[in-house]
């Protein structure tokens, strides 16, 4: 039809004419609606970064959905971890379609330059700059151009629209990083005791396993087609859970959380005078901005700011005598089944007493953190994921 946006999808039956479950993006073909200037994106386009702060990777846009093509834009990063000439370390430019609110695991990949250690002419330092210049054409091509400052190399790459890329290493640690978030999340529900909610997440977390361990069994040089299969399978279970929509339970169950805290943080804010100022801002700022936030669906938007809040939290209890004496009586009554290490619990209580004999709040506050580390709630590790080597 002319003059509007024409909307096609694609269903596939199997001999039986039953529709098999499998996901096709809807094609939108625009009619006579733009100029000669160009065509508008679909999507965002956006590069990887690293988020050390959460252990994870996010998105930041460089090209805007509706921008109109061709477009071009130079940015500066900065690299997050020294990657070593003679390690098996790589950096990665990591180029994705999608929105930018979420998750880089839910988006799909358009490009990508693994630059290996092998290929560098000395070590890469933390902190030093990357020169990234992207362009892309109106046909959508896009063309990376990654400078190296501290080495001086240019490292190039041309990629088509029509083409897929999957990098196996990356695919491993978007799955891993999957992994991680499902496992602190079932370990969340059991212990709330909410074993249907905790029910579906570990089978969410069987589908990661399952697909983590058929990607390490994969050859870095695989030149067969389920590479691109585990990586759609990998995009359907990030979707799964992190995709936006107010029914998404696990975005309820985050902004369920927050308000539990700002409930907890407004009693302190009425019981307790020696509340640091400075926190009671906090307080105060944390609510102001979180009206906006929690009004998001967006999960990788309501997420942030709770934890924003679960960190202050915390502060407030380290850095308020009241508080940090009411918790350090807590866990020093816990029964000793709770810890993990109850003989090295028992140390840390004896000195988290003779600290508050002695008024010595810098000593009881590493004492209580010794022991909300051994308990059993706290006894996932993270698993701390490579990510993209960008800042």
């Amino acid at each position: 039809m002319p003059n509007r946006v024409n909307s096609f999808q694609i269903k596939i039956y199997d001999k039986d004419n039953n529709p098999v479950d499998v996901e096709v993006d809807i094609i939108n073909i625009a009619q006579g609606l733009f100029s000669l200037y160009g065509q508008p994106l679909p999507e965002d386009i956006c590069i990887e970064v690293d988020d050390l702060n959460n252990n994870s990777t996010k998105c930041e846009v460089i090209f805007a959905r509706k921008s109109i093509l061709p477009l071009s834009k130079t940015i500066y990063k900065e690299l997050s971890r020294t990657i070593r000439k003679y390690s098996d370390d790589s950096l990665i430019i990591n180029l994705l379609e999608g929105d930018a609110n979420q998750y880089p695991s839910t988006n799909k990949v358009i490009g990508v330059i693994e630059i290996k250690a092998d290929m560098l002419m000395n070590d890469l330092v933390k902190g030093s700059d990357v020169e990234i210049k992207i362009e892309m054409s109106e046909s959508r091509d896009l063309s990376v151009n990654t400078h190296l400052g501290i080495s001086d190399q240019q490292f190039k790459g041309i990629f088509n629209p029509t083409m897929r890329y999957v990098n196996i290493a990356k695919l491993k640690d978007e799955i891993q990083e999957l992994r991680r978030e499902l496992e602190l999340d079932l370990n969340k529900a059991i212990r709330k005791e909410e074993f249907e909610y905790a029910a579906e997440i570990q089978t969410k977390l069987e589908s990661a396993n399952s697909l983590y361990n058929q990607v390490r069994a994969l050859k870095e040089d695989s030149f067969t087609d389920e590479k691109y299969q585990l990586d759609e399978a990998k995009r359907k279970l990030a979707r799964q859970i992190y995709t936006n929509g107010s029914i998404n339970s696990r975005v309820l169950k985050i902004k369920e959380t927050y308000y539990e805290e700002i409930e907890l943080l407004n009693s302190w804010l009425f019981y307790f005078e020696d509340i640091p100022e400075k926190y009671q801002n906090d307080i105060n700022k944390l609510k102001e901005d979180g009206i906006q936030a929690m009004r998001s669906n967006s999960y990788i938007t309501v997420e942030s700011h709770a934890k924003k809040a679960s960190k202050l939290l915390q502060n407030i209890i380290l850095y308020t005598p009241t508080l940090l004496f009411t918790y350090f009586k807590i866990f020093a009554e816990l029964p000793q089944e709770s810890y993990t290490d109850f003989n090295k619990a028992k140390k840390e209580i004896e000195r988290g007493e003779k600290a508050m004999d002695r008024q010595h709040n810098d000593e009881l506050r590493a004492v209580l953190i010794s022991l909300h580390n051994l308990t059993i709630n706290s006894e996932i590790i993270e698993t701390k994921i490579k990510g993209t080597g960008l800042g």
